[in-house]
């Protein structure tokens, strides 16, 4: 049983081995020298991993919160384990059950319990993948620690789709997405064969993650294009993602899982905030607000992220339209009702590179470069107000 559940598996350690081996270049100087990025990047493990054991010690055997999703994720384990699937169930859909199915062999608990704690130390991991793809994306190291800073700090999305609603799959794909995001800028700057190699090994992947990793496909292709204007060679790299596009096609069970998600009869049962109260004519934006649970933290992402986009209009580079574009795609594709939920939960993504970058660019060393005064001081404010707003409302 280990033997074929080994194969899928091994995509989380050897992801991790090529982000390392490309961020620290471990293929050209084997020697580890720890930065102070290095330094900030293990507190803020340290943070996201404290508060992931405390939500263990008092939840230790069932979940906080009940949802159905935990139940059938581990159900889907336990039958993986019996029974491999047919490789068409596979795609799109499968891969974190995969990974779910061995932890349970090894661990000799049900896969009810055990996919838990598989997916907490996927959690705790996760900000690594967020690193790796701000560092690639926008080429700066403090950049890619302010955006890990506040998917960390906000919590919403990895807390919120991990130990509140058991999006186990969604939450995969958004960590496949990232990897092939990181990889595809990786070879864009320079067309190695290694990176080729990665770039294909991150998108065979995210073929195995979730349906919803289809909805950055249109940022990358934009992202690559304008990219093509300095270099036509670049257009060669979508050609991998158009191809496996058009082979998610011919996949019999996608069109009924696309089904399900537009027509379906699934909520997501929150506690409504004032703000998702008052936005309730607009279904993606109102459960943008009730899936954080923070007001005041939805408004000040939304408010840097706006300052991304001017940033974006302002410096025209393609590394910054590739979240915006992404955002839209989302915002566009969302079905206009109680469904959206899922949807804006990936949507908080986006949002938090959007807003990580921003919040960096704002910082007085960073406003000098661009003849900005006082910017240094209100994004100082924001941090204040969007660090406590976190631990009161996401929390």
């Amino acid at each position: 049983r280990i033997g074929w559940l080994l194969i899928p598996t091994t995509l989380i350690p050897t992801m991790f081995f090529f982000m390392f081996g490309s961020t620290m270049d471990l293929i050209k100087y084997p020697k580890i020298k720890i930065t102070k990025t290095d330094a900030w990047l293990g507190l803020l493990l340290l943070i996201q991993g404290a508060i992931i054991v405390l939500h263990f010690v008092k939840y230790p055997l069932f979940p906080q919160f009940d949802s159905q999703d935990f139940l059938s994720h581990g159900q889907y384990a336990n039958t993986i384990v019996n029974q491999p699937l047919p490789a068409s169930q596979a795609i799109l859909y499968q891969g974190i059950h995969y990974v779910l199915a061995f932890g349970t062999v090894l661990s000799g608990e049900s896969g009810i319990f055990a996919a838990r704690y598989i997916m907490g130390i996927l959690a705790l991991l996760s900000p690594l993948w967020m690193f790796y793809a701000s560092l690639k994306l926008f080429k700066s190291q403090r950049s890619a620690l302010a955006v890990s800073g506040v998917y960390v700090l906000t919590g919403t999305l990895w807390f919120g789709m991990v130990f509140v609603s058991g999006l186990y799959p969604n939450f995969y794909a958004l960590l496949a997405g990232l990897f092939v995001i990181g990889s595809l800028a990786n070879l864009v700057e320079s067309k190695s064969k290694a990176n080729w190699f990665v770039y294909l090994f991150a998108l065979a992947g995210a073929s195995l993650s979730h349906h919803s990793v289809l909805l950055g496909i249109p940022a990358m292709v934009v992202y690559v294009l304008l990219k093509a204007r300095k270099d036509v060679s670049n257009i060669f790299t979508i050609v991998p993602i158009i191809f496996g596009v058009i082979a998610a096609l011919f996949v019999p069970s996608l069109f009924s899982i696309l089904s399900t998600v537009y027509s379906g009869s699934e909520n997501f049962s929150y506690r409504p905030t004032q703000a998702s109260s008052i936005l309730a004519s607009i279904p993606t934006v109102s459960n943008l607000f009730g899936v954080i649970q923070a007001d005041i933290q939805t408004i000040c992402l939304l408010i840097l992220s706006v300052g991304f986009v001017c940033l974006c209009i302002r410096k025209k580079k393609a590394e910054l339209i590739l979240p915006v574009v992404w955002l839209l795609t989302i915002l566009v594709s969302s079905p206009q009702n109680n469904l959206s939920w899922r949807f804006s939960f990936n949507a908080i993504l986006p949002l938090i590179m959007m807003a990580g970058f921003a919040l960096h660019s704002f910082t007085p060393k960073e406003s000098r470069k661009y003849e900005r005064k006082g910017y240094g001081a209100k994004a100082f404010i924001l941090l204040l107000v969007i660090i406590p707003s976190s631990f009161m409302g996401s929390w």
